[in-house]
């Protein structure tokens, strides 16, 4: 279980930082600081999936929860072109302990909890045993806890 998650279940109050340097550095600093978590910014800023993945282990060996808040405009897209879920399987994939997505719609949204059930997470770092025993096991074991805090940016998601 994310140390995050399991400090919210206990009712512990959680502080954190909006990272809006793309530096893991800075990630590193902000555990060094006793903070719970960071919020990795790929939506107002530069922040690109090279540095997010670096962000994301720095946070890891920090021992801080990370959160990536993807790139998104969905009063642009309306929720039509279903990348806001795609963005949020990937930022799990690197290990990111959740997602904090922009979303339009109800479908959209419903996406987005879909890719957090999915079970590639960090399945690049899943190492293949010598003899592939475990190949049959990779990518089947979904992470039962993931945090997703979406923002609804439209009264048609309210609605919905």
């Amino acid at each position: 279980m994310d140390q995050l998650i399991g400090k919210l279940r206990g009712g512990e109050v959680c502080l954190g930082v909006i990272s809006v340097l793309s530096s893991p550095e800075m990630v590193e600093t902000i555990g060094a600081c006793g903070f719970d978590y960071v919020c990795i910014d790929q939506m107002a800023t530069a922040t690109d999936w090279d540095r997010t993945a670096h962000m994301v282990r720095a946070a890891k060996g920090a021992g801080l929860s990370s959160l990536v808040r993807v790139e998104a405009n969905p009063w642009v897209t309306k929720g039509e072109f279903g990348k806001i879920a795609v963005e949020c399987g990937r930022a799990l994939s690197l290990g990111a302990a959740g997602v904090m997505p922009s979303v339009y719609s109800a479908k959209e949204l419903a996406a987005v909890l879909e890719a957090a059930r999915d079970a590639h997470r960090m399945i690049h770092v899943v190492r293949l045993a010598s003899d592939m025993s475990n190949a049959r096991t990779l990518g089947t074991t979904s992470v039962p806890e993931t945090i997703v805090i979406t923002f609804l940016e439209s009264e048609t998601t309210v609605a919905e």
